[in-house]
């Protein structure tokens, strides 16, 4: 029931805030930004990264994908570009501005993470990562998709790879140029195998 005007009166007379539901609806907005921070090292410290998953924690999720947009578009309405001391504590603790759009690219929205995760399973399995579209079609256009984005980077629809993406796969022997061992002879072939190894 709607109260009538002697109790609107009484409780504005303590200072009832009548809005508090609209902010506890919008509690991503007013969250202070140290917080959100925190909340992103502790993600870190437990997974190992801040590319956070929307299925562990949908709402940290979701603050960094606003983050990001605000970030790429301050001019439209509804969006305040963060200042640059909050880029810089973003900064400090490895937050990737780029997640969301590189997401959308990869084969299937498979994230790079797990994808890095996926191919040192492979190469455990089969001693190589020269993935064959017969084995993981999903995993060799993946593959394909990053080789061609480093050899064009600025062609469209290629994924934007960083210094810090290209080092993690180069860490575990990623082969950039696979048909160079291809067209290769068979004891040639070898010899790159075991360099790899």
């Amino acid at each position: 029931t709607k109260p009538d005007e002697e109790c609107i009166a009484a409780l504005d007379g303590i200072g009832f805030d009548w809005e508090l539901d609209r902010i506890r609806q919008n509690y991503t907005r007013f969250t202070p930004f140290v917080r959100r921070v925190e909340e992103l090292k502790s993600y870190k410290q437990k997974h190992g990264h801040i590319n956070v998953m929307q299925h562990v924690d949908k709402r940290l999720y979701e603050c960094c994908n606003s983050i990001r947009s605000a970030r790429r578009n301050a001019v439209k309405p509804g969006h305040t570009k963060p200042d640059e001391e909050c880029i810089a504590a973003l900064d400090g603790i490895g937050f990737d501005w780029e997640l969301d759009r590189i997401r959308q690219n990869y084969t299937r929205f498979t994230p790079f993470v797990r994808r890095v995760e996926e191919l040192k399973s492979y190469k455990q399995k089969h001693g190589h990562i020269n993935v064959k579209q017969s084995e993981d079609k999903s995993l060799y256009a993946f593959c394909q998709r990053i080789r061609s984005s480093r050899k064009n980077p600025g062609k469209p629809g290629s994924l934007k790879l960083n210094d810090r993406r290209i080092a993690v796969l180069d860490s575990f022997g990623f082969d950039w140029q696979p048909d160079r061992i291809r067209r290769s002879t068979p004891f040639e072939r070898k010899v790159e195998e075991l360099k790899s190894y």
